[in-house]
């Protein structure tokens, strides 16, 4: 027996509330248009019905049986709609006017299935076809889906009155932990004085030149985090798993890195190893070494975590080995990594959480007098300085040694940024608060030597 054909997803009695409730209250239009468009309804004669209600209101006309039925009429529609008989049909049965909104939520979730439909026949055909790698059909199916999951998100409009409450809220809790963390710990006393914790739904990135020590910076900050209670992540494309956790080891232990390396533990290298070990243990801390990983990985990891174990800051290290979205493959580097930096700021609000990237330099220019990197230096991209809350740069002037390491806070949206000095402790792979510069020498000139005045005189 040949089963019965399936109906896309619809609801024509919501549908028909709509139209009538916005012809009986004018009013409840603009509700309903917060909401949808004439594109979510499934009856191609609402869809006309309901355009026409909309260049109405743009008018500012009143939206009534007469008005839709011309605006139809004048449109060529009216007669594909059913003729006037039908449109004055629509205001009978009509539950409740003021409803409205709730009648045009249901036609938006009818939508959103259909749309969800369609994109799922598209993804099992582009699978089926096998014209390109899997890893790319996964990518394009996660970016379709992530729009669709986009366009679904509630309009998070508030009138200041509505907002005002939780406003009070924010600012009481600020007064009572006057002079503490009220954001994310950042590890450093100096950087919680600058920016009172890294703030949720902020983007922060992290840009030095090679050897610096950005990858140090951001997981000391990320262990202290967790140790603060934290749930946090790091998408690490540049250094394997195991790298990461022997420099954890030797941050939390104080033991040298090229020690435990080298397997040359003694004394009560043991001990601390140990202790530090039990530490680790219990850290909400996860790793994610992955190679070349997309906006699209990043997120689908973090909306996961999230549910099952919460989130509080994310990591990723660094955004110029992430792979770009198919998409976008016809345009250059700079154009890709455009879509990454504005993704990952619509991330940070999503998630609620501080998302700390980090960034290369561009080449230092040695005919600049001053060697201290600027935001325009973040390598490849000039979206990252403007979709960026804070931008912290890392300068040392010996910089493949350890010492002072200059933390430039070149941009911070809700402060004042500044400079604040932090000391890189190479062998076990830490940065500390504070430390003072070592003067810069004056120049020193070598003798001229008195050049000999070449004769003009033939011999």
């Amino acid at each position: 027996m040949t089963p019965a054909p399936r109906v896309l997803p619809h609801n024509l009695e919501a549908e028909r509330a709509v139209l009538g409730a916005v012809m009986i209250n004018n009013a409840s239009f603009h509700g309903a248009a917060a909401l949808i468009t004439s594109k979510h309804f499934y009856r191609d004669a609402h869809r006309r019905i309901f355009q026409a209600q909309w260049n109405l209101a743009d008018k500012n006309a009143e939206i009534d049986i007469i008005t839709v039925r011309d605006e139809l009429e004048r449109a060529g529609d009216l007669e594909e709609c059913g003729g006037a008989a039908y449109v004055a049909s629509l205001v009978d049965g009509v539950p409740h006017a003021y409803s409205c909104a709730s009648y045009a939520e249901i036609v938006k979730d009818k939508a959103t299935l259909r749309a969800l439909i369609y994109n799922g026949n598209d993804i099992v055909s582009q699978a089926y076809e096998a014209e390109r790698p899997a890893t790319e059909v996964v990518t394009w199916a996660e970016q379709k889906l992530f729009d669709l999951a986009n366009g679904h998100l509630e309009s998070r409009l508030q009138d200041l009155r509505s907002s005002g409450r939780s406003l009070l809220a924010d600012l009481e809790f600020r007064e009572k932990n006057r002079g503490k963390v009220t954001g994310v710990e950042t590890g450093f006393h100096s950087f919680n004085e600058l920016t009172h914790g890294w703030e949720p739904g902020d983007l922060i990135f992290v840009g030095a030149r090679p050897s610096i020590g950005k990858t140090t910076l951001v997981v000391n900050s990320a262990i202290a985090a967790s140790r603060a209670g934290h749930v946090g992540a790091i998408f690490s494309m540049e250094m394997r798993r195991k790298q990461l956790e022997y420099r954890i080891l030797s941050q939390l232990s104080e033991v040298p890195l090229k020690r435990m390396k080298g397997g040359a533990l003694g004394g009560s290298d043991h001990e601390k190893v140990a202790a530090a070990m039990e530490i680790m243990h219990d850290l909400p801390f996860y790793i994610d070494d992955t190679p070349a990983r997309s906006i699209w990985d990043i997120r689908s990891a973090c909306r996961q975590l999230k549910a099952e174990r919460g989130l509080g800051y994310v990591v990723v290290d660094y955004v110029q080995l992430m792979r770009g979205t198919l998409e976008l493959k016809q345009f250059n580097r700079n154009a890709e990594l455009t879509d990454i930096s504005n993704r990952f700021k619509t991330l940070a609000g999503e998630l609620n959480v501080p998302i700390i990237v980090l960034s290369q330099l561009r080449r230092a220019n040695p005919d600049r007098p001053d060697p201290r990197p600027k935001m325009s230096d973040l390598k490849d991209c000039g979206a990252f300085e403007q979709d960026a809350d804070v931008v912290v740069l890392l300068h040392r002037k010996h910089h493949r040694e350890g010492g002072v390491t200059n933390a430039i806070f070149e941009k911070m949206r809700n402060g004042d940024g500044g400079t604040v000095n932090i000391t890189l402790d190479r062998d076990i792979v830490t940065f500390t608060d504070g430390g003072a510069e070592e003067p810069t020498p004056p120049a020193t000139t070598a003798p001229v030597k008195p050049r000999r005045r070449r004769s003009s005189l033939a011999y």
